[in-house]
């Protein structure tokens, strides 16, 4: 189970708001306390519905609001899993209902894959949250119900097998933009500056986070939103690498993100950090269809390396380690491009917004 003590509720709850997101969403492992965090970002008294399993006979689901139950799934000997029970969700429809009329907050605990066969409910669900803000956890079942909701724009997603793991992150910040001409960090896409998108995307992932600059202004938004920055002079890529992996003491791993990708998604960092948490022996960089490109996490027993740089960047250590490296295939290969010219910036904000 996750710590509460561990857990700063505080920074997740503005993490989430700083994210402008309609809904809280948690998942996690069995056991890994998904419940417990939902329940203390939901408040008191929510409305919804909350399910439990009796091992090996049945699940079940209860009103929240009324504290009704109802069978919505039963122990299958011959399959050795949980079956669907025929309008078995009828109760849980109606708890969504009366949720949408409740003045309070709302808690959905938990979704898995039984939810999967009832169209009904499903579209409950749906329309209860685009009607009102919900906090919801959801099982680590890959059903086409429980992907739709992760995908849903308005969703926030907190990952607690990724909050529990000690993953940090390094945000890149140093660049000289010689062929943009300016400073292209401060430069505006889709209405945030870059520095703001990757402070966006990289938000409410990681135990700890750091932007490595050396430029004031960047410094200066880090400290208005509240993340660690170092400011510094030196002159090479490998010291910003140096200057981050030094305040990484005590992490598994450690993401470095670059910020002069406009594109980069917060669902493809949470996705990318999942994965190092399913193989953290790993080398993870993000790609396309065999296009490698960043983010890229490094597991800890890389530290030295990368603190021994002399020059250049990562793509040392990475070499050094070939039979390391894993990839996390992003859906979107804008997501990798880089914005190193006006003109990219530009394009990219004609094509893709």
């Amino acid at each position: 189970m996750i710590d509460m003590e561990e857990i700063n509720i505080n920074s997740i709850f503005a993490a989430f708001k700083r994210s402008g997101k309609k809904h809280i969403l948690i998942t996690g492992k069995k056991g890994s306390g998904k419940t417990t965090l939902a329940r203390a970002l939901a408040g008191t008294d929510p409305a919804g519905f909350e399910t439990y399993a009796v091992p090996r006979k049945e699940v079940v689901l209860c009103n929240r609001l009324t504290g009704e139950k109802c069978l919505i799934g039963i122990f299958s000997e011959e399959l050795e899993r949980m079956v669907p029970v025929e309008n078995g969700f009828l109760l849980g429809i109606k708890a969504l209902e009366q949720a949408e009329c409740y003045d309070g907050n709302i808690l959905l605990d938990e979704i898995g894959y039984l939810e999967n066969e009832d169209c009904d409910f499903q579209r409950a669900v749906s329309c209860l949250m685009d009607e009102r803000s919900v906090v919801l956890t959801v099982r680590k079942e890959k059903t086409d119900f429980i992907k739709s909701l992760l995908c849903r724009e308005d969703v926030f997603v907190l990952d607690v097998d990724i909050l529990r793991s000690d993953i940090g992150c390094v945000i890149m910040a140093s660049g000289h933009s010689r062929r943009f001409g300016s400073n292209k960090l401060l430069c505006e896409f889709g209405g945030k500056k870059l520095i703001e998108r990757v402070l966006a995307a990289t938000d409410g992932i990681f135990s700890r986070r750091v932007v490595v600059t050396r430029y004031k202004e960047i410094a200066d938004i880090c400290r208005r939103e509240g993340v660690d920055c170092i400011l510094h002079s030196f002159p090479n890529r490998s010291d910003t690498i140096k200057l981050g992996i030094r305040e990484m003491e005590g992490t598994v791993g450690c993401m470095f993100c670059p910020s002069d990708q406009p594109l980069l998604s917060r669902s493809s960092v949470l996705s990318l950090a999942e994965s190092f948490v399913l193989q953290s022996e790993k080398i993870w960089r993000l790609g396309y269809r065999g296009e490698v490109g960043m983010p890229v996490v490094f597991p800890e027993e890389l530290y030295l390396e990368l603190s021994a740089l002399d020059e250049g960047g990562g793509s040392a250590v990475i070499k050094k380690h070939l039979d390391m490296v894993c990839f996390y295939e992003t859906y979107k290969k804008e997501e990798l491009i880089d914005a190193d010219t006006p003109q990219d910036l530009e394009k990219m904000q004609k094509q893709y917004l």
